[in-house]
């Protein structure tokens, strides 16, 4: 049983990563950006965002991702129907946490906030990149003249216009 609030696990183990949520709200720090989080797993997920490597692609539509588990979440949506429809416009959506995130776009819901600037965002992974901002974090780097970029869309579209 959770000391904090008495929620109950079935693991010693459980409860001890459960806890962590009371206590240390975000001890797992990114060496490379200084995002935190809640689980070393996500930390360990999030340390393949910085190679730009996505080896994981879909056969049916082409996508491309860092991580094999939101390749397999991908993978379940071009299985059976989409059951979850959005009363404002009615995409619909394989799981109800897919829309819960596209309803903020119709309520104008920022649940995120920048700790450096206090801006709000809709999405987690829109904060993550602007934090990026703040940090200085430019992984991308042209072999040419050194100058570094938080996305290798960046990188890619300043390489096409400086070719000679």
């Amino acid at each position: 049983m959770c000391t904090y609030c008495g929620k109950t696990f079935k693991t010693r183990a459980h409860v001890n990563r459960h806890e962590r949520i009371h206590r240390d709200k975000m001890p797992f720090k990114c060496s490379k950006c200084g995002n935190r989080f809640r689980f070393k797993e996500q930390l360990v997920l999030h340390a393949g965002s910085h190679t730009g490597e996505k080896p994981y692609k879909c056969p049916d539509c082409g996508r491309s991702f860092n991580c094999r588990k939101y390749f397999h979440r991908h993978k379940k949506t071009h299985v059976g129907g989409k059951l979850h429809p959005c009363s404002d416009c009615g995409k619909k959506f394989r799981n109800n946490s897919y829309l819960k995130q596209h309803r903020r776009i119709h309520t104008g819901e920022r649940p995120y906030h920048c700790s450096f600037c206090n801006k709000i965002f809709t999405f987690s992974s829109i904060l993550a990149m602007h934090k990026k901002i703040h940090t200085g974090y430019k992984p991308y780097q042209c072999p040419d003249c050194g100058k570094g970029f938080r996305k290798k869309f960046f990188l890619d579209k300043h390489m096409k216009r400086h070719k000679h």
